[in-house]
């Protein structure tokens, strides 16, 4: 989204009001378009606070508590939530642009069709978090906890290296020439996925569901891939040096040209494997 038209989000949101006497601690309070832009809400509780369609660009909420909140169709364009407690929030349709969540707790949050261009994530905590058709361009991702996330239709264009996405449902998701290194993918579903020219280095894919995922060109060196299956998967040219394969399942999996020196192919399943992959 052009940062032009961010601004005009902006702008269209609610001003002009007196900012709520409550503030900064207004747990449960009805805060619906509420013009907090700019605010310095350092540590405030705004716990399980209706703030739906709300103005919270630029506003400053490190380590607040914002759990169980109601913050859809919020605008919170670079507002600093460093710290903050979004645990149980939804944020389904808001804007997060540029917005800073470093550390954050957002377990179990919704975020589903949230604007994250640009935001600013490293180490949060996204467990069992929903980002159903989210498009994460230019986002920060770096050591984030996206365990038994819905990822599933997710747009991903950056990085997620050191992230911890065990269990997650990325079906169908996109992520294209993405920086995944020694990302663990442990019993993950990325069937369908598009992670053409990804770099999965020392990636941990033990037990994932690749089946007719798109792994063309991409870099799996060192990676584990015991017991996975890769069933109708796209191999081709993807490097998989000294990859751990054993077990793994490679039926009708297109392999031509897929580098497999010193990988371990003990037990793997590699019947009807169309084309010829590189063994040494």
């Amino acid at each position: 989204m052009a940062i032009a038209t961010l601004l005009m989000i902006v702008a269209a949101v609610t001003a002009g009001a007196a900012p709520p006497a409550c503030l900064p601690n207004c747990p449960g309070a009805s805060l619906t378009g509420a013009d907090l832009q700019g605010e310095l809400l350092h540590g405030a509780d705004l716990a399980g606070a209706n703030l739906r369609g709300a103005n919270l660009a630029w506003v400053e909420l490190r380590n607040a508590d914002l759990r169980g909140a109601d913050l859809r169709g919020a605008t919170l364009y670079s507002a600093d939530l460093t710290g903050a407690d979004l645990s149980e929030a939804v944020l389904a349709s808001a804007t997060l642009a540029h917005a800073t969540l470093t550390e954050a707790d957002l377990r179990g949050a919704n975020l589903s069709g949230a604007t994250l261009f640009g935001a600013t994530m490293n180490g949060a905590n996204m467990a069992d978090a929903t980002l159903l058709g989210v498009t994460l361009f230019a986002t920060h991702m770096l050591n984030v906890n996206l365990s038994g996330a819905d990822l599933r239709h997710t747009t991903i264009v950056g990085e997620l290296a050191g992230s911890d996405l065990n269990g997650a449902d990325l079906t169908a998701t996109s992520c294209v020439g993405c920086d995944m290194r020694a990302v663990n993918l442990s019993g993950a579903t990325l069937a369908h996925a598009t992670l053409k020219g990804s770099n999965l280095q020392g990636a941990n894919l033990r037990d994932a569901d690749l089946i007719a995922a798109s792994l063309a060109g991409a870099d799996l060196t060192g990676a584990d891939l015991r017991g996975a299956n890769l069933s109708m998967a796209n191999l081709v040219a993807a490097k998989l040096v000294n990859a751990d394969l054993r077990a793994a399942i490679l039926t009708s999996a297109l392999v031509t040209e897929a580098d497999m020196t010193g990988a371990d192919l003990r037990d793997a399943n590699i019947h009807q494997a169309v084309g010829e992959m590189l063994v040494w």
